[in-house]
């Protein structure tokens, strides 16, 4: 969304819809596709995956996932070859596509933070009907607390040191001047 309006402000439309739009209907086909799919956090990809590879249809679904992901695609590879021609169309499409495999790759330790937090209350709510629940739970609410607020930290200073700046970084201010006594 950023890069849209990014793109809207750089008043550069036609990149904006070869671009980030048609990126944004890939993301949000995909995006729905994984919350369509069953919630055990231990089976959704790998059912997903299977289906998307295997091009089989889900019961849910009209179409195979695979092609509602490979129809977006082909659309941005088609748009772009009658904007920037067929070379220009094919680096870019990859381009990008290796960005994109690259950020979600960056974006799954989400997902895996996630897996913790789930096995971490899994194992706190063992000793339930126990004495022992006074005991784990406090402890398991205070790891899942410690490490959702360092994964919290360590994943915002990563998008604002790396994802952020590579977007929206120009370098035009003031040359840096070091103070000297």
């Amino acid at each position: 969304v950023l890069d849209i309006i990014n793109k809207i402000t750089e008043k550069e439309y036609k990149h904006m819809f070869s671009g980030p739009v048609l990126w944004l209907w890939f993301y949000g086909t995909l995006t729905v596709l994984f919350t369509l799919y069953d919630f055990n956090p231990t089976t959704r990809v790998s059912q997903l995956l299977s289906d998307v590879f295997s091009a089989k249809n889900p019961s849910f679904l009209p179409v195979s996932p695979l092609y509602l992901l490979i129809v977006p695609a082909i659309t941005m590879f088609t748009v772009r070859i009658f904007i920037e021609g067929f070379t220009e169309a094919l680096g870019e499409s990859l381009e990008h596509l290796i960005a994109s495999i690259s950020n979600t790759i960056s974006y799954l330790r989400i997902f895996a933070f996630h897996l913790v937090h789930w096995a971490i209350s899994q194992i706190g709510l063992m000793g339930k009907g126990s004495i022992y629940i006074y005991l784990s739970l406090p402890l398991a609410t205070f790891l899942i607390m410690t490490l959702e607020l360092l994964a919290t930290f360590m994943q915002a200073l990563r998008l604002h040191w790396v994802e952020w700046f590579l977007k929206f970084y120009k370098g035009e201010g003031y040359i840096f001047k070091p103070f000297q006594l």
